[in-house]
């Protein structure tokens, strides 16, 4: 498909793409669409993942600085990452007056720290060949409206966009686009989790907890990793070859009301 000026809505802006936190959910679903746009992939993840078909795999703790910079420094096949998303991340729910500096440190390591480390290395190597690029980082709608018990998580994903605007403004002379998903709730593993404190939170049965999740949704539905991969698809496409600092709410609705 193409648009009034002939470019390839869905034409990738380069042929190298990584994407942290692979192995299952979200992370997974965008590495298995980039693969299937055509794109090489060097899917990264600290748990062990099944084969990602199409995919290179790598074992790395993304909070190794020294570690990522070599991964993200040799690229590809010696090929520099184009498209970088940074997906994985870090949810854990604590009462503000427990919530200790060590779980703070840990959470913003993750969800912060490491997205920073990894589009400054990408970043310098398409600099120096002169390369466009598409960085996507998953911030979350707890980034832009606060939630009970996440002061640290809420206080990452607000941290993930101000990191995005900056360097969108930053690395927009080096034709290098940054933007940001802001999901709502998707169904992964992670959102049993969160049911399953809500049923400590509201006093309720887990039935009662989904019933209290799907409720805050006006479509009435979760999003699946599949959504959140078209969106990452389309950022990192010559569709949205003018579209950075911008921050992409994908909730169902939720944070409309």
């Amino acid at each position: 498909m193409a648009n009034t000026n002939g470019l390839a809505i869905h034409r990738l802006v380069g042929g190298t793409a990584l994407v942290t936190g692979a192995a299952r959910g979200s992370g997974r679903a965008i590495a298995e669409a980039f693969v299937a746009m055509g794109a090489d992939v060097l899917a990264i993840d600290l748990l062990d993942m099944e084969p990602i078909p199409g995919a290179v795999s790598l074992k790395l703790d993304i909070t190794d600085e020294a570690a990522v910079e070599r991964a993200v420094t040799d690229g590809l096949n010696g090929r520099p990452f184009q498209i970088v998303v940074n997906n994985a991340g870090i949810y854990k729910q604590s009462p503000f007056e427990e919530h200790s500096t060590e779980l703070l440190n840990k959470i913003m390591s993750v969800n912060v720290t490491a997205p920073f480390v990894i589009m400054r290395a990408a970043a310098n190597a398409l600099i120096d060949r002169k390369l466009p690029g598409a960085f996507i980082n998953l911030s979350s709608i707890g980034g832009t409206h606060a939630h009970r018990n996440c002061a640290g998580y809420c206080a990452s994903k607000a941290a993930v966009l101000g990191l995005t605007r900056a360097t969108a403004l930053d690395l927009a002379p080096h034709d290098i686009t940054v933007n940001s998903i802001c999901p709502g709730t998707v169904e992964t593993d992670m959102i049993a989790q969160v049911a399953q404190d809500l049923t400590v939170e509201l006093d309720t049965d887990i039935d009662g907890a989904w019933k209290y999740l799907y409720g805050k949704i006006p479509l009435g539905r979760f999003q699946k990793p599949e959504d959140v991969a078209s969106m990452a698809v389309f950022l990192a496409s010559m569709g949205a070859r003018n579209v950075t600092g911008a921050q992409l709410t994908l909730d169902g609705g939720e944070t409309a009301v």
